[in-house]
């Protein structure tokens, strides 16, 4: 069957059963609290909005928080940490978890991530409540109330997303006061938010609009965002909830490309640090332009079962414009020169994204002999469909054959563009299909979860495709509400990645990977001071990395999978309340990330590149009695060294981070005003956060400097 007629099939099927489940919950009449008001159980609207918000397609009950993630790790940051002063990008925020780090996180271009070691699939980890859209879209942060980072397992629950997880940005719902936010930041600009919705008896909407001048310290890299979206939910009868979310975005700004090893060996001086490769006289910017449609239904039937649906289409429309440093002119010629010269490439590509995504699962519970059951199934189907325009990248060449040369240490020296035809590549289409079993025990202390999920990949052109089974299972003991140990063992699938153009088979893309995951964990509260968490996993796939030695023009052998690569480590994350007014919190990871089986002496049992062993954050926070209104806070993130290139020969050193942040509450009797401070990178601080591999190189990326950023908040208006 062709992919377009498996898709109009799963769609009807989906429309089938959420007509057949509307009906049900009619006939349930399952009482619900009125949308866009607090239920009385909860603390808050928001938090009733975070708790229904979750990877699909696991054994999580909808609404009802019986199945919520708490026997995975499930990092939530919400609105306090995504609007802090100078968290102006997804990178700045990810920095307070230690097992996430950046791998192609450049200025200018969309960010992506590594968890636990693993690089995210920009097809399929990246999700706006749940349901997959582009990691190329780069929802805002301004339009998240909240994002989840769903490490190992938990992260396998919502189909392919690769061995490390996904990251889930949960969007602001309900009526709330009009709120303002105007922020100067030294390292991105200024932005200007406003957010604002109503609330009625069965129905509520909330919309969001922004506008930033991006301002970065790189000359030549100015450029400009804007963003509107509205959520829209609606209690049509006691049962049923629709939530709506629509979305547009425009983004255009130059990107500022990272740096290579000089001579395969040395990283450059940190002098570059302010340096733009890309501010040639015909640099163009990077447009990115996305729109985003989702349906999101939850219901109730018979005897207490519960469902749920989703409907989502996001589209990225790309126009990626790239002077590209890359390789020198002499061996070894995929790095750049010893002395700073780099060979300079003009890219161009103009793309369009497309995923699309639907989903339908039920949980139905009873009880039986003494023990609490529930039964569920699922389907889902997501669609990705990448389309690529007048692709080219070019470079130049002299009267002797070197192709057109600048230097890291001369970055004003103008250089002759390069002029080359564009190509269309032929379409690429992907779809993944899964059907999902899964049953819940609960007897006194003890809950155990086993669920199966069998998966289809249905792979563009002649790739191969994949079908798979995979098991997962769950075993706790809770013995009270303040502590819970947990077990999980879960299988996964992973696309296979594409070879480098550094490969002899550079742009085949090998066959998917299964991924075996295996964690444990204890999560515990003393009163409502303390609480604190420890997780320890092991993750193992097939190693994929470039023979070293080969046939192709960087003289390098062939991309393969040969041998295991396996990560273990422990999380661990705290947060204590010592005052009434002062709190301290912290998380910390342990990754030991090797490959064994690779025939390569010099290879097999080294740290992997671009992961540091240890990683940790501490936050303090801190209210001032002296002075009602005034706050303090301070951070300190750290992480160790960590390899530079796949064999481990060069690594770059740790480092340490001061953030210090001041916010002041002032007195008044109508709308809200507050004014925050933040100086990150107190010290002034030089390293690199990024030494990994993408796009065919090993990049190098130096943090930020420090930078004050200022907001004003204004809320309150009816």
């Amino acid at each position: 069957m062709k992919p377009a007629a498996r898709a109009h099939r799963a769609s009807r099927q989906l429309l089938v059963s959420l007509i057949c489940m509307a009906a049900m919950s009619a006939q349930a009449q399952v009482a619900q609290a009125p949308v866009g008001k607090s239920d009385p159980q909860q603390p808050s609207a928001q938090r009733v909005v975070v708790q229904a918000d979750r990877v699909p397609g696991g054994l999580l009950s909808p609404r009802n928080g019986r199945l919520e993630p708490a026997d995975s790790t499930v990092s939530l940051l919400e609105v306090e940490a995504l609007t802090a002063p100078g968290n102006s990008s997804l990178a700045a925020v990810l920095a307070a978890v230690p097992s996430v780090g950046e791998n192609f996180a450049a200025v200018g271009y969309y960010e992506n991530f590594t968890i636990r070691g693993f690089t995210l699939d920009m097809g399929s980890a990246f999700r706006v409540n749940g349901m997959v859209v582009p990691g190329e879209w780069q929802f805002p942060l301004e339009g998240t109330a909240a994002l989840q980072v769903a490490a190992g397992v938990a992260g396998s629950s919502g189909g392919l997303v690769g061995a490390g997880g996904s990251l889930n940005q949960i969007t602001p719902r309900g009526g709330a006061p009009l709120r303002a936010r105007l922020e100067s930041d030294a390292q991105a600009g200024t932005l200007l938010a406003v957010d604002g919705g109503r609330s009625h008896a069965v129905w509520s909407w909330r919309t969001t609009a922004s506008h930033a001048r991006l301002r970065p310290p790189f000359p030549g890299a100015d450029g400009h965002r804007s963003f509107i979206g509205m959520a829209l939910d609606a209690a049509p009868h006691d049962g049923v909830r629709l939530f709506l979310d629509l979305a547009l975005q425009r983004r255009s700004q130059p990107v500022v490309p990272g740096f290579q090893l000089l001579g395969g060996s040395t990283p450059p001086d940190l002098s570059v640090r302010g340096v733009n490769l890309n501010a040639q006289p015909w640099s163009r910017p990077f447009t990115n332009n996305g729109h985003l449609a989702m349906l999101r239904i939850e219901g109730g039937g018979p005897g207490g079962m519960r469902w749920e649906a989703g409907l989502s289409r996001a589209q990225a429309r790309i126009d990626d414009n790239l002077a590209t440093p890359f390789g020198c002119n002499t061996p070894p010629f995929e790095f750049f020169c010893s002395n700073g010269d780099y060979v300079l490439y003009d890219y161009h590509a103009s793309e369009t994204r497309t995923t699309s995504h639907a989903r339908f699962s039920a949980v139905k519970p009873f009880s039986a002999a003494g023990i609490q059951h529930e039964l569920q199934a699922g389907l889902e189907r997501i669609d990705r469909k990448v389309l690529q325009r007048d692709v080219y990248n070019a470079t130049s060449y002299d009267a002797a054959g070197l192709a057109l040369s600048g230097n890291i240490y001369r970055p004003d020296s103008v250089l002759a563009r390069p002029v080359a035809p564009g190509a269309d590549r032929p379409p690429s289409n992907s779809s993944q299909s899964a059907l999902t079993l899964g049953y819940a025990a609960t007897l006194g202390p003890w809950r155990s979860v086993l669920g199966l999920r069998w998966t289809e990949i249905d792979a563009p052109g002649t790739l191969p495709d994949e079908r798979r089974l995979l098991p997962r299972w769950t075993l706790s003991w809770q013995p009270g509400p303040s502590m819970r140990v947990f077990a999980s063992v879960a299988r996964g699938l992973a696309f296979g990645s594409e070879a480098p153009a550094t490969a002899a088979n550079a742009g085949e893309v090998l066959a998917p990977r299964v991924t075996r995951q295996v964690e444990a964990g204890w999560k515990s509260r003393v009163g409502d001071a303390w609480q604190y968490g420890l997780t320890a996993f092991q993750t193992e796939r097939p190693w994929e990395f470039v023979e070293p030695v080969g046939s192709s023009w960087a003289g390098r052998g062939a991309w393969v999978q040969r041998g295991r690569q396996r990560h273990e480590g422990v999380e661990a994350a705290f947060a204590w309340t010592f005052e009434a007014s002062a709190r301290l919190e912290g998380r910390f990871a342990y990754i030991n990330a090797k490959g064994r089986g690779s025939e390569l002496i010099a290879w097999d049992g080294r740290q992997l590149q671009n992961i540091p062993r240890t990683a940790l954050h501490l936050r303090l926070a801190r209210q001032l009695n002296s002075l009602p209104g005034l706050s303090y806070n301070a951070a300190l993130t750290a992480r160790s060294s960590k390899p530079a290139n796949a064999d481990g020969s060069v690594w770059v050193s740790g480092y340490s981070v001061i953030d210090l942040g001041l916010s002041w509450k002032l007195p008044s009797s109508g709308p809200s005003i507050s004014l925050d401070v933040g100086v990150r990178n107190v010290a002034d601080r030089r390293y690199w956060r990024d030494s990994g591999q993408a796009y065919s190189a090993d990049l190098l990326f130096p943090g930020a400097a420090r930078a004050l950023s200022v907001a004003l908040k204004v809320g309150g208006y009816e």
